[in-house]
């Protein structure tokens, strides 16, 4: 999934979460959205380093504000990554690519 906004922009924005917990987890009892998540923004094709934190707003999307005066990036390529923090597990994954422009 491709994401764009620009640089400029203050938004929201929206990313769908994961399927956490396989059914077999000691986690999969837990409601996702009662659990920690966070987002991160490494440039393309590197691994995440600094998670921010996220809100839920759904059963199965967080979000987080960017832009100016929120968490803002610099104009470039960003893959997006979802971590949730289970009590065993704590599952992330590559979510989209983000281009702010």
């Amino acid at each position: 999934m491709d994401l764009n906004i620009p640089a400029e922009s203050r938004e929201y924005l929206y990313i769908p979460g994961i399927a956490a917990f396989h059914l077999a987890s000691p986690d999969a009892a837990a409601n996702p959205t009662t659990l920690p998540v966070e987002v991160a923004f490494p440039a393309t094709g590197t691994p995440p380093t600094a998670w921010l934190d996220a809100e839920w707003v759904g059963p199965a999307l967080a979000r987080i504000l960017l832009g100016p005066l929120g968490n803002a990036l610099d104009p470039g390529v960003y893959d997006v990554w979802l971590r949730i923090t289970g009590a065993v597990e704590e599952p992330q994954r590559k979510i989209a690519r983000l281009s702010v422009a």
